[in-house]
């Protein structure tokens, strides 16, 4: 798994759900964002259960991007500072 930067700039809004009252739709919201998935249906989004085995089976991977995004956010929101006023930092963007 790697992460590149997009030519185009792109935000990922996302709900948060609560995992002690809405545990289907916390795990099916972090099964989309984390796990690599082609069709929607592969990830069970009417099965709680298929659900459930699928993120507990995939859970180091969900960690793992997590983590990686932990890591890079100061990063992150450094170059869109830059991208919404390029001409104030030393640096250029091509």
């Amino acid at each position: 798994m790697y992460m590149r930067l997009r030519n185009t700039s792109s935000v990922v809004r996302h709900k948060k759900y609560r995992e002690d009252t809405e545990p289907h739709a916390s795990i099916y919201s972090e099964l989309l964002l984390y796990h690599t998935w082609r069709d929607e249906d592969e990830l069970a989004h009417d099965d709680f259960d298929k659900c459930t085995d699928l993120y507990v089976n995939n859970r180091s991977m969900t960690e793992n991007a997590k983590n990686m995004l932990r890591l890079h956010k100061n990063n992150l929101h450094y170059y869109g500072q830059m991208l919404k006023c390029p001409t104030s930092s030393k640096w250029t963007l091509q």
